[in-house]
């Protein structure tokens, strides 16, 4: 036993005379040291306490890591739609502008149109094929080009891109499904621009 388990049992103080203690403390709950040997105060200790933050927080900080991955994983894809967005407005404006360029006929090669690809969505797939690829409504012959309009929509590959780091569909839980997130694997957008 250590020395504050026998001091507290003694019940003479170091004087001759015997401690004052009332009836209510000799009778109150058991002193620590009584309960060593049963093992329940090492149970109820700081210990104890102590293991359980740890597993709440090995539960918490595993939660929230998966839905960091996630929340990642969105932004990379929407990063990848605004350019993607931005892309399908500037070829439709310069579609607009230069409608007589002969070479529009096949935007996907055209060095002008490809000149204005951002590099978020930039390069070519195992294959060589873009990864963006354009479709193009071209404005109308003159003279009748007032007022018409040149039509492009970009289709991006994501998964050909490396934009999908994730496991496609993504479960929350393996064994018991507590939920999945379904990734897109191609962005479009689709811009209008009148023609001059």
């Amino acid at each position: 036993m250590n020395s504050q388990c026998t001091a507290d049992s003694r019940q003479v103080s170091n004087s001759s005379r015997p401690e004052k203690r009332s009836r209510a403390t000799l009778i109150a709950a058991p002193k620590a040291c009584d309960l060593i040997g049963a093992g329940l105060a090492r149970a109820a200790g700081p210990s104890f306490a102590a293991g359980q933050a740890m597993v709440e927080f090995a539960f918490v900080a595993g939660l929230l890591l998966l839905i960091a991955l996630v929340g990642i994983q969105f932004a990379i894809i929407g990063n990848a739609d605004l350019a993607v967005n931005q892309y399908a407005y500037s070829v439709a404006r310069y579609a607009s502008v230069n409608y007589l360029d002969s070479s529009l006929s096949n935007p996907n090669t055209d060095s002008s149109v490809q000149a204005l690809l951002p590099p978020t969505i930039g390069g070519d797939n195992s294959g060589g094929t873009a990864l963006a690829t354009i479709s193009l409504t071209p404005c109308a012959a003159p003279p009748n080009n007032f007022g018409s309009t040149a039509t492009v929509t970009v289709t991006y590959d994501l998964v050909g891109g490396n934009k999908i780091f994730l496991p496609n569909p993504f479960s929350m839980a393996s064994g018991a499904v507590i939920g999945s997130v379904a990734f897109p694997t191609t962005v479009s957008a689709t811009q209008k621009a009148f023609c001059e």
